[in-house]
């Protein structure tokens, strides 16, 4: 017997956290990485954070899901959300400004 909703989809909700709380410790890692490799292959580095971006992305798309509007009376989903829009300007926007620039 999987219980009743409610808890369902607390553990669904832990198990989303812990999952994207790995993530979040890889992409710390991945950052060092790329601070001491990152002159060498740009893209593979575009890549990776690219991959990381859309992490997040999905990850706000799903806790919006479960919790339908009541996802916007969280502080942390807000502060997610500017976060991911931050990395999306910085990862997606800037550096191809940036490459564009060098041409």
């Amino acid at each position: 017997v999987l219980g009743n909703l409610e808890d369902r989809d607390m553990m669904h909700d832990r198990r989303l956290s812990l999952v994207m709380g790995g993530v979040t410790v890889l992409n710390v890692f991945m950052m060092v990485l790329e601070t001491d490799l990152g002159h060498k292959n740009k893209p593979l580095w575009f890549a990776i954070n690219s991959l990381f971006v859309v992490a997040f992305i999905i990850e706000i798309g799903i806790r919006f899901h479960w919790n339908r509007y009541a996802w916007f009376l969280v502080r942390w989903n807000w502060l997610d959300a500017v976060l991911t829009l931050l990395i999306v300007t910085d990862i997606w926007i800037l550096s191809l400004i940036d490459d564009s620039s060098e041409l």
